[in-house]
């Protein structure tokens, strides 16, 4: 049973920090933490204020170890559907979140674990972070879609090899194969420089900020054609945004 909450929040600037905590439990998620996951960017969803959503977790040995195996529900075969339905509830909301979401990954990132990083924007991982997919060998296979889109970072054969052998990515490795935009030395490196990233991109207009994140997400699977089509309506729109316009006046008179 966990004592405290399992997902602390703090809001700051238009930066909504989430922090995964279970550091007893190598911050392994439970029904509680899943479903206050998906509580969390349900709500994000809705609010304007939040420009960017930075994912980290509590402990210096893991981001998250995958799911609790410790949960009675992943044992007991009525309750796995139900489990398995759940689940997708989290990664389906963070895929549409319209917010930028930054993971900092410290420690180990198995199963879901590797996926809350997977389905985040940005990726900073430590030297000690460790990614793996261990679901083939318990009998199971990344679910979500999940090898996809890991594919379509570190390429096919690495993604494949993963997958089947449970071969783990190390934050090293991460960075060299572009999973991750970046890797520090240790957690107090990986904070400072995480803290640094959000704090930067808190600080750009908002709507230009969820606009160029929109155009990549839904233009990754679009013909360039189609792509350049819907960027210029979202180019036509920020135009005629008073923010653009101000942002444009003051550089002007500033020369």
């Amino acid at each position: 049973m966990d004592e405290q909450p399992v997902l602390l929040t703090e809001y700051s600037d238009g930066i909504a920090h989430l922090t995964i905590n279970r550091p007893h439990r190598l911050n392994t998620l439970n029904r509680p933490l899943m479903a206050a996951l998906r509580k969390a960017f349900r709500d994000l969803a809705e609010d304007r204020d939040v420009r960017i959503v930075r994912l980290s977790a509590a402990g210096e040995k893991a981001f998250c170890a995958g799911a609790d195996l410790k949960e009675p529900d992943t044992h007991d075969y009525s309750g796995l559907p139900e489990f398995l339905r759940e689940q997708p509830g989290i990664f389906d909301r963070m895929a549409r979140c319209p917010q930028i979401i930054v993971s900092e990954v410290n420690g180990w990132a198995l199963g879901g674990g590797l996926q809350l990083a997977l389905f985040s924007d940005l990726v900073y991982a430590s030297e000690s972070a460790s990614f793996k997919l261990p679901q083939v060998g318990l009998g199971l296979i990344p679910p979500y879609g999940t090898t996809v889109r890991l594919a379509r970072h570190i390429g096919q054969g690495r993604a494949m090899e993963m997958m089947l052998l449970g071969a783990a990515m190390s934050g090293r490795q991460a960075f060299d194969w572009g999973f991750a935009q970046g890797v520090e030395p240790d957690a107090a490196a990986l904070r400072d420089r995480v803290g640094d990233v959000v704090a930067t991109l808190a600080k750009m207009p908002a709507e230009s900020l969820a606009l160029a994140k929109e155009s990549l997400v839904s233009g990754w699977d679009m013909s360039t054609e189609g792509a350049a089509l819907a960027d210029r309506f979202r180019s036509f729109a920020l135009k005629q945004s008073s923010v653009t316009k101000q942002i444009h006046e003051n550089w002007r008179t500033s020369k």
